[in-house]
């Protein structure tokens, strides 16, 4: 038993490699090891249950539920992949996917490259899970990529976040809040790490995979060439355009030159309506959506930090405010609320920008948050939009 990096996730494992030694129902039960321990786990918070009546510990239950039936998906090597192999007979059905493809299509691999002789059952179970698992693979694989910008996206939000907090727990000398800040950070670039590792891991094959085949003859090299530039260029096509820090602003943002930003009580005579910065409230205003209106003073606070201020019409639509509603639920640092005197129905800002827009559906709103939100433009980016004024519905 040990501690290892599973990707890059820490993890507990144990080295059965011996279970090889073993029987097919002593392989069987030692792929099954870790679903014991969930349930004897589940068991155990059951009896706690039955103890206490605290019907929260069902949630454990639940969850550890959950994770048995994910350890028992066989397209990964987690537990139900290695109940297959097992089952199957076959030792290692990925290592041996390439031999037992080559032998549906009657070509022979090198040596040490040949699938040794299967019976009819395992063949099939052996044809199933290929016809499976590829497809499900290419799925997860598009999904993976395809969702690297928002990634990007979530973890830019949260190192923000974490760097706004880190300072603050500095300027306080609270030794607890930079340990938490920083372990806190650390899981916020987690997933786009784990993600970034798996796709230059699969890319890594794939493109040796590529330049191997193309080496043949000069008919084989173009096609693999045009094939490496067509994957790329659908990457750009897929990611270029939803990257935060590459997000152009609409082409009729209005820009103000903001001259100060100091902390006042009291109210402050904005020229623009709503404002678009200066001096505020000690106290932000918490981001979210709210019905009724709110400070102007403290919602500029929080424009200092890189929010984004979607004011709308108090007449607007109900449909229309539902779905302002879960644009300000969508990201952090996003405000939304009704404000009297609008140019247009809609009117977005964020620090030193405004845009009247036509509605929740206008797609230059969705660009104005993309391009301002948590932007250089904002003097405090990264600062506090939660635990400051006001209750968000």
């Amino acid at each position: 038993m040990g501690v290892g990096l599973f990707l890059v996730y820490p993890a507990l494992f144990t080295d059965v490699t011996d279970s090889y030694r073993l029987s097919r129902a002593g392989r069987l039960r030692t792929d099954l090891g870790g679903i014991y321990f969930h349930l004897l786990a589940a068991l155990g918070i059951i009896g706690l249950y039955l103890l206490t009546g605290q019907p929260f510990l069902l949630l454990g239950v639940l969850l550890i539920d959950v994770e048995i039936v994910r350890q028992l998906i066989p397209f990964l090597r987690l537990d139900g992949y290695w109940v297959l192999t097992d089952l199957a007979g076959v030792p290692d059905l990925f290592s041996q996917a390439g031999p037992f493809i080559r032998s549906l299509l009657g070509s022979r691999g090198g040596a040490g490259e040949r699938l040794p002789e299967l019976r009819r059952a395992p063949r099939v179970t052996f044809l199933v899970f290929l016809a499976l698992t590829i497809p499900a693979l290419a799925v997860l694989i598009v999904l993976v990529v395809g969702g690297v910008p928002a990634l990007v996206a979530a973890a830019s939000d949260a190192t923000l976040h974490q760097l706004g907090q880190l300072a603050e727990a500095r300027e306080q000398g609270r030794a607890d809040g930079i340990a938490l800040a920083l372990l806190q950070l650390a899981l916020a670039v987690l997933p786009l790490a784990v993600t970034v590792y798996l796709i230059v891991l699969v890319g890594r094959r794939l493109l040796a995979g590529l330049v191997g085949w193309g080496r043949v003859n000069p008919r084989r090299a173009l096609t693999a060439g045009l094939t490496g530039v067509g994957a790329a260029a659908v990457l750009g096509i897929l990611w270029i355009p939803q990257l935060p820090f590459l997000a152009s602003a609409p082409g009729d943002v209005q820009t103000v030159a903001v001259a100060g930003r100091s902390h006042v009580q009291g109210s402050v005579a904005y020229e623009q309506r709503p404002p678009v910065g200066g001096d505020h409230a000690p106290i932000w205003q918490n981001c979210g959506f709210y019905d009724a209106p709110i400070a102007d003073e403290n919602v500029v606070h929080s424009l200092e930090h890189g929010a984004v201020w979607i004011a709308y019409r108090p007449e607007l639509p109900d449909d229309q405010k539902a779905r302002l509603r879960s644009i300000a639920y969508s990201q952090i640092h996003i405000l939304v609320s009704p404000y009297d005197g609008l140019s247009a129905p809609v009117v977005t800002t964020a620090w030193g920008r405004q845009l009247a827009v036509d509605g929740p559906d206008d797609p230059r709103l969705r660009q104005f948050i993309q391009a301002f939100r948590l932007a250089a433009t904002a003097p405090e980016r990264g600062g506090a939009c939660t635990e400051g004024v006001g209750t968000p519905r």
